[in-house]
């Protein structure tokens, strides 16, 4: 994972988009730890560091977890079929705000979702 956050940020910095913290959680399930999705424990931290408004944010992700962890905030979830995403989708408990089949489409749907909120 550490990989691949390192991969992606290098890849948004090339479009001017800067990540300004990385939140990980380094336990196993049975750990019962704090900061494991669902529980929101990193989205509150972020509010926190960064002022972040979390009913404002978007949360992407392939697991059912993130969903439920986008609901626990109030923020708006997309589920994502890349990944796991396909593998899980039946074990949605809670409905996403919408379901894309890769990033890029999540990307847009975003993108195209805060365009309007603009507007509004």
């Amino acid at each position: 994972m550490l990989q691949f956050n390192k991969y992606f940020e290098a890849l948004l910095k090339t479009s001017g988009i800067n990540i300004k913290h990385t939140y990980y959680c380094p336990h196993t399930k049975e750990g019962n730890c704090i900061c494991r999705k669902p529980k929101p424990y990193f989205l509150r931290k972020a509010e926190q560091d960064h002022h972040v408004s979390l009913r404002s944010s978007f949360v992407v992700g392939d697991h059912p977890h993130d969903i439920e962890m986008a609901h626990i905030v109030r923020a708006t979830s997309v589920y994502v079929l890349s990944g796991h995403g396909k593998k899980h989708k039946e074990e949605l408990q809670i409905k996403p705000d919408f379901i894309a089949n890769d990033l890029y489409e999540a990307a847009f749907w975003i993108v195209r979702k805060t365009q309007t909120r603009a507007i509004l």
